[in-house]
């Protein structure tokens, strides 16, 4: 069910890295493919606000299992050490801005809070590559925290289990009769750790 989107809902990235692993040749063969995979991937991003906007519905969960919306993360990886990146911190606060003004109107638009917070929003792909930036720039400036070493060590490991303690929780909170939004709680957490 993997390859189709309806098993554990964040498994589609095996699908997805399996796509863009085949890509990879291709891509590094010739600049003119990635330009063609980076329009596709813009009117992709394009298609898919028109439809979240205009019907304020999700497209079902086969667009997540395409390499569309998750090209650009990974061309900017492949692609990192050729980028001359330039004012890294005004990079960051402006992505930052750019991505509360999406939420803010994003939120106007009762668009469904879901797609509020995905990392699917062309804002999401411009905070990731400013946190990214910023983090390489630093890199050599600062001691290395031995704690977010760890963390960074066990991240993939965390990314596929993060869903059985986001069930325990729900449980947890249900059980205790809580009302708190744990995606909201989640984000924070997210937005202080970074």
């Amino acid at each position: 069910l993997v390859f189709t989107g309806n098993g554990e809902f964040h498994l589609y990235f095996v699908f997805v890295l399996l796509q863009l692993v085949f890509l990879t040749p291709m891509l590094l063969r010739r600049k003119k493919n990635v330009y063609i995979v980076v329009v596709l991937s813009i009117i992709f991003y394009i298609f898919r606000y028109l439809n979240i906007v205009w019907d304020n519905s999700i497209i079902n969960n086969y667009s997540k299992c395409v390499f569309f919306p998750w090209i650009l993360f990974y061309l900017y990886g492949l692609f990192y050490n050729e980028t001359k990146v330039k004012r890294v911190f005004i990079n960051l606060f402006f992505a930052v801005f750019v991505n509360m003004f999406e939420v803010v109107v994003l939120t106007e638009l009762q668009v469904s809070e879901s797609f509020v917070i995905t990392q699917m929003k062309l804002s999401s792909v411009l905070y990731a590559f400013a946190v990214i930036d910023m983090i390489m720039f630093l890199k050599d400036k600062v001691e290395p925290c031995k704690i977010l070493v760890k963390l960074g060590d066990m991240s993939f490991g965390i990314y596929f289990i993060h869903v059985f303690y986001n069930m325990l929780y729900n449980k947890l909170f249900s059980i205790l009769r809580l009302e708190i939004n744990i995606l909201m709680v989640m984000q924070v957490i997210q937005f202080l750790i970074v």
